[in-house]
């Protein structure tokens, strides 16, 4: 018999009972005119997650597939394993704490994409909400650091590319589906921190994002999650493998206008790197200084972001003096 799903959901989870249910009952409600299939990498759960997993798969065998690892894989090889099966034209992502809130999000996406050939994929405006699903507390301001786009808009590598260093993502992984021909599957091997990041940016480099103004997908901030911490102490590893991201896309691009703007974001990359290697204390935040203070210069609209990991970085090695600077500078 043909194979005829068109769209393969995307779903990796660990320890996410409290929140699995509504992850696959939003993917289950999706009202679509074609076939989808949801495939889940359940990664070696501690709590009831792999027990729901099952509850449902086998309610539903003709769309859910579940993957349940023998074995803790971790978050990246999970993920990267569970995309190699994933048969549909295109894909979907929903990890298994967040959760889609629209019913047509499918329906609205895939049709646009069909009619729209030149288009790598599409994506939404994002709600976020806490581990009760209310509405988080820190919404507004979420809302507002991210500068949410309350229009429908074409989100080209340029625009992206083109955003000041202070904004927050703008196309969030629940809400992102993509053509699967556009996923760079030779590149993700080469990371190990993040894989969603890797797939919206080479999207970007085949073909414009369309944005939904509409918010077709919550993302979730709870206890469970990674934690600021524990996100503070990886930092340095984040800012190398986008480095190594911006690389490959200067590699992949073929506009020069696009790889001098790429070349600028990787020289941001290493002037932060700076922070982080074995010199003496106040050389390399002399250094650090002077350099960012050059990009500045340029482009004052980076003097956030430098500002930002500068104080990461006296967070992770000097807390002391980074409580006495946020006191100093509360004043």
């Amino acid at each position: 018999m043909e194979d005829k799903t068109l769209v393969s959901v995307h779903m990796v989870t660990y320890n996410h009972e409290p929140f699995i249910r509504e992850a696959i009952e939003g993917v289950l409600k999706q009202k679509t005119s074609f076939q989808y299939e949801l495939l889940i990498g359940e990664d070696c759960s501690t709590d009831r997650t792999l027990e729901i997993c099952k509850e449902y798969a086998l309610k539903y065998p003709h769309i859910i597939k579940l993957h349940a690892r023998e074995k803790n894989m971790g978050m990246v090889p999970n993920f990267y394993d569970l995309l190699l099966k994933c048969k549909g034209k295109y894909v979907a992502f929903c990890e298994g704490d967040d959760v889609w809130i629209d019913e047509y999000k499918l329906q609205k996406q895939v049709e646009f994409l069909e009619k729209n050939p030149d288009f790598s994929g599409a994506c939404s405006k994002v709600k976020l909400i806490d581990e009760n699903s209310n509405e988080h507390v820190n919404s507004k301001n979420f809302l507002k650091h991210l500068k949410t786009i309350n229009e429908s808009i074409d989100i080209s590598l340029d625009y992206y590319l083109s955003r000041p260093y202070s904004e927050k993502e703008l196309i969030f992984t629940p809400t992102l589906i993509v053509r699967k021909e556009v996923i760079p599957f030779d590149k993700l091997p080469n990371y190990s921190m993040f894989s969603d990041s890797v797939i919206r940016h080479h999207s970007l480099v085949k073909g414009s994002i369309k944005y939904f103004k509409d918010e077709m997908a919550a993302y979730r901030q709870h206890s469970g999650g990674i934690t600021h911490t524990q996100h503070m102490t990886k930092h340095f590893l984040v800012i190398h493998e986008l480095e190594l991201l911006y690389k490959d896309l200067y590699e992949s691009s073929t506009s020069e206008h696009l790889k001098e703007k790429i070349r600028k974001k990787i020289q941001s990359f290493q002037v932060i790197k700076i922070l982080w290697e074995k010199k003496n204390l106040f050389i390399k935040i002399f250094k650090y200084c002077l350099m960012s203070l050059t990009l500045v210069i340029k482009k004052y609209s980076s003097f956030k972001f430098f500002f930002v990991n500068l104080k990461i970085w006296f967070y992770v090695n000097y807390p002391k003096v980074h409580k006495t600077l946020k006191r100093l500078f509360k004043r």
